[in-house]
């Protein structure tokens, strides 16, 4: 937005609100003595999930960007930048991780109660563009201030079970 013929202002804003299948993590044992160096050599079907559609998890978040450009004269201009981020995060989410030798996955659940993380930004810059004598000079001046809060309760990872990576059975 054009505020005056010296000052601009930039809005941007986000909004999601989602709930789904977490991200699965998985570990294996990469150590020289088994000779995994890349996901090939697991020698594991990746098109397989290894879990069900029944761990979600909710997700919502909300962020606010804004930019402040005014010209203050000739030599002189101030760009103010602020940022506002928010999210939540509720629900089931699990991993996967190799046993030694990768020949057996173990399945590990953890459940986040709540999680909420927030965070601001403050940005003050003034840049200066001026002569003393013959030489120009260049400066910019400001003040940076963030702060973050997080909030969370869940637990730990558990393991359930065990599955045979080249046997995992019909349900895999």
């Amino acid at each position: 937005y054009k505020l005056d013929d010296k000052t601009t202002l930039i809005v941007d804003a986000e909004y999601r609100n989602e709930k789904g299948n977490s991200f699965y993590r998985m570990f294996a044992d990469g150590s020289y003595a088994t000779g995994v160096r890349n996901p090939k050599a697991l020698q594991l079907d990746f098109r397989k999930r290894f879990s069900g559609d029944d761990i979600t998890t909710a997700n919502t978040a909300a962020n606010l960007y804004l930019t402040l450009d005014r010209q203050l004269s000739a030599q002189w201009s101030s760009h103010t930048n602020f940022t506002y981020l928010s999210s939540t995060a509720n629900g089931l989410s699990g991993y996967l991780s190799m046993k030694p030798g990768n020949d057996s996955l173990i399945r590990y659940m953890s459940h986040t109660e709540y999680s909420n993380a927030n965070a601001i930004d403050f940005q003050q810059n003034f840049n200066g563009d001026f002569n003393i004598g013959r030489m120009r000079n260049r400066l910019v001046a400001g003040i940076d201030i963030y702060s973050t809060s997080t909030k969370s309760s869940g637990s730990p990872g558990i393991a359930f079970d065990v599955i045979s990576t080249a046997n995992p059975g019909a349900a895999y």
